[in-house]
């Protein structure tokens, strides 16, 4: 192909890809995570209390706490993107490139290496996992290795800033109704024809 003299021929890709968001802050993600560990386990223990305890036995504790983290933790950020910590944290999972929800596939993926650490009976194997999880984290782009996986960003997201406010010009509006009301007027004031 031939370009115009002083410029050079690059291909594009057509589908190019937006700047990554910039990561929620390792403070709010952690408060998040601790506090969605509280509130599952605050439910795990009213179940119980609640004579729980009788179906599910000593041992079966640690699989129930790991079933229903399991699943307020996919209902949540397939659904939402944000479980009730984050959320009240702004923090949101989204799925890269924006900000959307991550869907339930990309939920799966990124809990299933979380679920490891919580279904693995040695402290010293779940810890060296939850070590490998939380790495990546600290150094490069911020993503914990169950968000490489995924494919999903941990970002700032405060829902507030981002409610869609509705497309309607107010002004514009406002003259089409002044409009069709003096039409109707001067069509009723008109004498039939």
């Amino acid at each position: 192909m031939s370009c115009a003299p002083g410029t050079t021929w690059r291909a594009t890709s057509r589908r190019s890809r937006p700047a990554a968001p910039d990561p929620a802050a390792r403070w709010r993600r952690a408060a998040a995570r601790v506090v969605d560990l509280f509130i599952v386990f605050f439910a795990q223990l009213t179940f119980m209390v609640l004579g729980g305890s009788a179906l599910v036995g000593p041992d079966g504790a640690r699989y129930l706490f790991a079933v229903l983290l399991t699943g307020y933790e996919l209902v949540f950020v397939a659904r939402l993107g944000q479980t009730p910590a984050k959320d009240w944290l702004d923090v949101k999972v989204a799925a890269h490139p924006g900000t959307d929800t991550p869907g339930l596939a990309r939920a799966v993926r990124r809990w299933l290496l979380v679920l490891v650490v919580l279904l693995v009976p040695n402290p010293w194997v779940a810890g060296a996992v939850l070590v490998a999880l939380a790495l990546p984290t600290l150094v490069g782009s911020g993503r914990g290795l169950h968000d490489l996986v995924a494919g999903t960003w941990v970002i700032a997201y405060d829902a507030d800033e981002h409610e869609e406010q509705p497309d309607v010009d107010f002004e514009r509006l406002d003259r089409l109704r002044k409009e069709r009301r003096l039409f109707r007027f001067r069509a009723e004031d008109d004498p039939p024809t």
